[in-house]
């Protein structure tokens, strides 16, 4: 039986869905947009001058972050976002100022919602206002490709996340969060209802450049993201696996078949859930600056960032009890 939202819930609430709407359908939106430039003829005349810029003049506008416009993060649109869950930070120690580290989030899940209330907001309660450090988030190089969807993820100060640019933010004494699981990780949120699945074990890249730039290591885990979504997973080697790996390997996205909740019913839509979710930013992990780590340098820093990932996240989780399951 579908459970209908009740007529008498308050307007804070109502408001509450509707931003979360907005901020859902907006990068959608700015996407399809510009399939009305391509199919439009009348539109080419700005259409194509904006592409030149985009790839000629400004490609490397998310080397610095240095397109944030600090309005956007305090649009009152994020802060009712964030009360929808609500969303808060934990800060297990003091983080220094004008000091580099790399902040390593788990888990992925499908959007990152967790990233957006607690650190693309700059509202009472998110990470910055915490404490009192601006952040770079990396993301996908490809993101930056895509016109007009480009422009309001560099609204926020967001970098991409190729070593070369990490290395650049992080040797200016820059706080940089990188989502380790990336797009691969997505496959698995929502899906194991037992274990949370961590794309990690494999995942050494960040580390080596922890220890080149000798920014300390700092363990993100971001609880309730898993619950917000359900996800219809397909076994491995099914031919629907195998598609949605093909179009991750083509195009560096992933494209899950998701539930939520929807505006006027709690059962089924594309909306997340209204699910708690708490960001618990781990004691900062000290990494020696080493130009040209071994092989042994990186797994030892590795399994250090692993075993305080796995502590923290027994310690803040409501059964104590560690159910991670690393890939």
């Amino acid at each position: 039986m579908v459970q209908l939202a009740p007529l008498n819930v308050p307007l804070a609430r109502r408001i509450q869905v509707l931003c979360v709407l907005l901020m859902v359908a907006l990068p959608i939106s700015l996407i399809a947009l510009n399939f009305v430039f391509v199919f439009n003829p009348l539109l080419w005349g700005l259409y194509i001058p904006y592409l030149v810029y985009i790839f000629k003049y400004d490609y490397d506008a998310s080397k610095e972050g240095s397109k944030r416009w600090n309005w956007v993060r305090h649009w009152n649109i994020l802060k009712q976002f964030r009360d929808f869950f609500p969303a808060k930070v934990i800060l297990e120690e003091p983080l220094e100022k004008n000091k580099s580290y790399l902040l390593g989030g788990h888990p992925h899940g499908v959007i990152s919602m967790s990233v957006w209330a607690n650190f693309l907001s700059s509202h009472a309660g998110s990470f910055e206002d915490v404490t009192g450090i601006p952040l770079r988030l990396a993301t996908l190089k490809e993101n930056f490709k895509v016109p007009f969807l480009r422009e309001l993820i560099l609204s926020f100060g967001i970098i991409d996340s190729s070593r070369e640019t990490l290395e650049f933010n992080l040797n200016r004494n820059r706080a940089c969060l990188l989502m380790i699981g990336g797009a691969e990780e997505v496959l698995y949120a929502g899906s194991d209802k037992e274990h949370i699945n961590l794309v990690l074990q494999r995942r050494k890249g960040f580390v080596r450049v922890a220890l080149r730039t000798g920014s300390a290591l700092v363990p993100v885990f971001n609880y309730g993201e898993n619950e917000i979504y359900t996800q219809k997973s397909f076994a491995e080697g099914s031919r629907l696996r195998a598609l949605q790996e093909w179009i991750k390997h083509k195009t560096g996205q992933i494209f899950p078949i998701i539930n939520g909740r929807g505006i006027f019913i709690y059962d089924y839509g594309f909306l997340p859930r209204r699910v708690p979710l708490i960001s618990v930013i781990g004691a900062p992990i000290e990494i020696p600056k080493i130009e040209n780590p071994t092989e042994e340098d990186i797994s030892k820093y590795h399994e250090l960032y692993v075993q305080k990932l796995r502590q923290m996240y027994t310690k803040y989780s409501q059964t104590h009890v560690d159910n991670l399951l690393l890939l």
